[in-house]
């Protein structure tokens, strides 16, 4: 995707079939999926709820408190359930606390509805940027869906990111640092973004970035104080907390690899986590844009801990835009696959078939970052 291009004309019947199919696709997953939202509901939406009910009672101090959390979620969806802790800063419980205002069942469709309606903004981006090739390829993403289907924001994430990367493919700079710094709503995975503005050495981004990084921040103190802050690290940095880490081999990262490997983690970390970062130093070197982009956020996202399927969904700009049609064959091909619902079933089927996925992944991030290869596609993108 070369945001910043108009997409070429498309015969009629192409674009019929691919919107049709994108149509199908989405039908099908969230009829399929439809049977699991009585658990999201009281799962991970529950927690974002959670966390929107006690920023409505102005607890901003107690708010990572995880026996208050705890009593709050038993209040809520019964006694005897365990702890699913709400682990976002307090501005985004700040956001989510007209949500509180409704019964629970009532702002669960509420936020659905809100999901789905970013959803269709996505597909519309998508659609403009890269024709209806786009629309199907962001379709059939597993990622925005599976994070909807549980309740996630995982759809908000996808389009955050994608807003940032338009933005600034159309060199609109401000636009798409301050876009990116809303991820901070997910903060870990805010990290890529920023290591590729560093990267492309994108001042005027990073500057945004930073200043929308400092607001956020400012907020957050303000309505957390001391206090406040102290406890949200404890939170975090605890991991006895109930519920932080429900499933380390269910990670789509270097941790999760290790997690799953029957073998030292140490020697996990040093086979795949070294070359990965080697790949992102390389990737600093790049002059395309995109490229360099997509190396840098996937390699980092790898390197990021805690880092599941569904905030795969950050990676939406940088895979769609090198499963272009004019890309070269294996780079598309890999993105191909990594959006394909092949990738997820394949990563949740099995700790088996999980390697494939990660072998897939490395690859995709080294024909991105290659110098050689690097090199070749900046002079196209010029």
């Amino acid at each position: 995707m070369e945001a910043a291009a108009t997409p070429s004309p498309e015969p009629r019947q192409r674009r019929l079939a691919n919107l049709l199919a994108a149509a199908v696709i989405l039908v099908f997953n969230l009829t399929a999926g439809a049977g699991i939202l009585t658990h999201a509901r009281n799962q991970d939406f529950l927690n974002l709820y959670t966390g929107g009910l006690l920023a409505l009672e102005g607890q901003y101090q107690q708010l990572h408190d995880p026996a208050l959390q705890l009593q709050r979620e038993k209040d809520l969806a019964g006694p005897g359930r365990k702890l699913v802790p709400f682990v976002r800063p307090h501005f985004y419980a700040l956001a989510l606390s007209p949500l509180a205002r409704l019964p629970l069942n009532d702002a669960f469709v509420v936020w659905l509805a809100l999901q789905g309606a970013l959803l269709l903004i996505l597909l519309t981006l998508a659609g403009r940027d890269m024709g209806s090739e786009g629309v199907l390829l962001a379709a059939m993403f597993a990622s925005p869906l599976l994070g909807l289907l549980h309740g996630q924001d995982s759809v908000l994430i996808a389009l955050l990111s994608y807003l940032g990367f338009r933005c600034l493919a159309r060199g609109q700079e401000w636009r798409g640092g301050l876009w990116w710094s809303l991820l901070l709503i997910k903060f870990h995975l805010a990290i890529g973004p920023a290591a590729a503005l560093l990267a492309a050495r994108r001042r005027r981004a990073a500057g945004a970035f930073l200043s929308g990084c400092a607001l956020l921040a400012a907020v957050n103190f303000g309505l957390s104080g001391g206090q406040g802050a102290v406890l949200y690290a404890r939170l975090l940095m605890n991991p006895s907390t109930e519920g932080l880490y429900p499933g380390p081999e269910k990670l789509t990262c270097l941790q999760g690899l290790a997690a799953n490997l029957p073998v030292p983690s140490f020697m996990v970390y040093a086979a795949a986590g070294l070359p990965v970062l080697v790949l992102v130093l390389l990737a600093f070197r790049s002059r395309a844009w995109r490229r360099q982009y997509a190396a840098v956020q996937g390699g980092v996202l790898y390197l990021t801990p805690h880092v599941y399927l569904y905030d795969w969904s950050v990676l939406t700009p940088a895979l769609l835009s090198a499963a272009g049609a004019r890309n070269p064959a294996r780079e598309r091909g890999l993105a191909l696959f990594l959006l394909s619902p092949l990738a997820a079933a394949a990563f949740l089927v099995s700790p088996y078939t999980q390697a494939g996925v990660h072998l897939a992944y490395i690859a995709w991030i080294t024909v991105l970052a290659w110098p050689g290869a690097a090199q070749r596609a900046a002079g196209v993108e010029k």
